[in-house]
């Protein structure tokens, strides 16, 4: 039976069902997640079917530049890319990126950009994905290297997990816990944390963040239980904090590291990271946690010292890889 895509037009919670029960989708696949910058992008959402069996899906968006029309998937998210039926393999591959490129080439595209989400964070490594990118003269654009830390199954108390981590991080926790740093998972308080954000990266980078603080609290009542501010306070005061996102059943992924610039000798987030991995574990079964990336430009520009701060946790890392498919 042969393969077609096609615009979906269902609901969101069956286009959601479909991600969270594939190979390699993750909160970012999601129309749900998707949906919160409606106002800055106008995503297509593509379903590919053998007969009415779903059988994977991929959204993006269009832009136009000396390349031609490409669908880029997706503009606004971290990973993106076709989204694979659980249970299939190298035939489900091919023949799903046959059907979506007769689709984008039918509709008079000239190019497919997708950044995958790396193989440790997905459910069931997806590699056929890179693969067919490949075999189809994909371009791989300059990679960026990501961070994470693979948790054993045996760790069940914070002295495991620190046994885990190098001695320095071990230090640097207790001295954070002896001066009386006190942690707070899903914290409300998102307006604190993302003052101290914009401080942040306007201090090292005169930058601003990404996501205001409406949208940040946008994706917390879209996600209250997969989705978590976890911060630090001393003397009561917020002075660091992440925001954790739970990419699946498997893997968490956190955002914006930030630190009060007045606060930053405390060590407020060489607390917060390992009371929150601890928690994902115990709480949510996690054993894989993000770090992200710890360069710009697509990894031109890497940061020497934020990826020892992370390499501290005993992380390994992996390339986080964006291709893009020419159609002539």
């Amino acid at each position: 039976m042969a393969y077609k895509t096609s615009i979906y037009q269902g609901n969101q919670h069956m286009y959601d069902t479909f991600v969270r029960n594939s190979k390699n989708g993750t909160i970012f696949h999601e129309m749900n997640f998707l949906s919160y910058h409606q106002d800055r992008f106008d995503t297509i959402y593509l379903m590919t079917k053998k007969g009415n069996s779903p059988m994977a899906v991929c959204a993006g968006v269009i832009q136009e530049d000396e390349d031609g029309k490409g669908f880029i998937a997706h503009k606004g998210s971290t990973y993106g890319g076709p989204v694979i039926k659980n249970g299939g393999g190298y035939s489900y591959g091919n023949k799903i990126f046959d059907s979506i490129i007769e689709y984008l080439t039918d509709n008079e595209f000239d190019y497919w950009q997708f950044r995958l989400a790396p193989s440790h964070l997905c459910e069931t490594q997806a590699e056929e994905v890179e693969f067919e990118a490949l075999q189809r003269g994909g371009k791989l654009l300059p990679p960026e290297l990501t961070t994470f830390v693979q948790l054993r199954d045996d760790i069940d108390s914070m002295d495991q997990l620190l046994d885990q981590f190098s001695s320095r991080a071990r230090r640097a926790y207790r001295k954070a816990d002896d001066t009386g740093i006190e942690v707070k998972w899903d914290d409300p308080d998102l307006a604190s944390y993302h003052e101290i954000l914009s401080e942040t990266l306007d201090e090292r980078y005169e930058a601003e963040p990404t996501h205001t603080l409406e949208e940040l609290e946008l994706l917390k009542r879209k996600y209250p239980n997969r989705i978590f501010l976890t911060t630090a306070y001393h003397n009561n005061k917020m002075i660091a904090g992440s925001l954790i996102m739970l990419l699946n059943t498997v893997s968490a992924h956190a955002f914006y590291f930030a630190t009060r610039q007045d606060s930053y000798q405390l060590g407020g987030l060489n607390k917060v990271i390992p009371d929150a991995i601890l928690t994902l574990h115990q709480d949510h079964q996690i054993y894989n946690f993000n770090f992200g990336i710890s360069s710009g430009k697509y990894g031109k520009t890497p940061n020497s010292g934020l990826f020892k701060f992370k390499e501290g946790f005993h992380n390994r890392n992996i390339l986080r890889k964006t291709f893009k498919l020419h159609f002539s």
